[in-house]
């Protein structure tokens, strides 16, 4: 290039066919190589920030992934994670750590149970889930009733929850094939006999709803998890929202 004064970055870096170009105005700003740094409008630069091992991607021993960045608004990103039939997304939590975000279409996991303790990075499947909470009774706790991830004809059941006349937890299918559904009544009573562990061992020993090829239902592997309310004191009453 010839001897021009520089006194401003913020073109970054030009074509090498450009060097004899002083006549043009944004040369007094242009750099033949800017490495490891990054033009700042006010014309600067500052180094370019470093990166860090953040963690390994969840299939990299077996399959290739790839890293894609995410930018959602001008104050929150994040890195997407693509491999084999799923995506992890890694946000940024604070300076120095990350946090694995969501899974979706996690392939070939294990099948979520609710007492089963996981820990962070994790990953699980589920599929289908109803809610239900209570509006009239004490204490207001929920109740979230799931299938498997990739159970048959799991988003038509229907499930309905009532009060049982005695002092016992009962669960019991409903309607016929091919509509078949199930009702917990609960225990009068005593809350313990409500516990969310032992609604969902209720469940699984009505084993399937319907007919097989008339909307078959497995229900061997559903899952009944509590929110901390319904844990801490399950329902001894229930009332419905008006």
């Amino acid at each position: 290039m010839p001897n021009v004064l520089i006194n401003s970055f913020n073109t970054g870096e030009i074509s090498g066919l450009c060097e004899s170009r002083s006549d043009l105005a944004k040369f007094s700003s242009a750099c033949r190589t800017l490495e490891n740094a990054v033009p700042l409008v006010e014309g600067g630069a500052k180094k370019m920030p470093g990166t860090y091992f953040a963690g390994a991607t969840k299939n990299g021993t077996t399959n290739k992934a790839r890293l894609v960045p995410f930018q959602f608004s001008t104050d929150q990103g994040a890195v997407l994670e693509f491999s084999d039939g799923m995506v992890r997304v890694w946000e940024g939590a604070a300076q120095g750590y990350w946090y694995l975000g969501i899974a979706l279409q996690p392939p070939s996991m294990a099948a979520y149970n609710p007492v089963t303790a996981y820990t962070a990075g994790n990953l699980v499947s589920i599929g289908p889930t109803a809610f239900i909470t209570s509006y009239g009774g004490t204490p207001a706790g929920t109740l979230y009733i799931s299938a498997p991830h990739g159970t048959t004809n799991a988003n038509t059941v229907p499930i309905t929850i009532t009060v049982n006349t005695s002092d016992a937890l009962s669960v019991t299918k409903t309607g016929s094939t091919p509509n078949q559904g199930f009702n917990i009544a609960l225990a009068m009573t005593t809350a313990a006999k409500n516990a969310a562990t032992l609604i969902q061992a209720a469940i699984r020993a009505l084993v399937s709803l319907n007919a097989s090829g008339a909307n078959f239902v497995d229900l061997s592997a559903w899952t009944v998890t509590p929110d901390s309310v319904y844990y801490a004191a399950p329902w001894t009453t229930f009332m419905e929202a008006p």
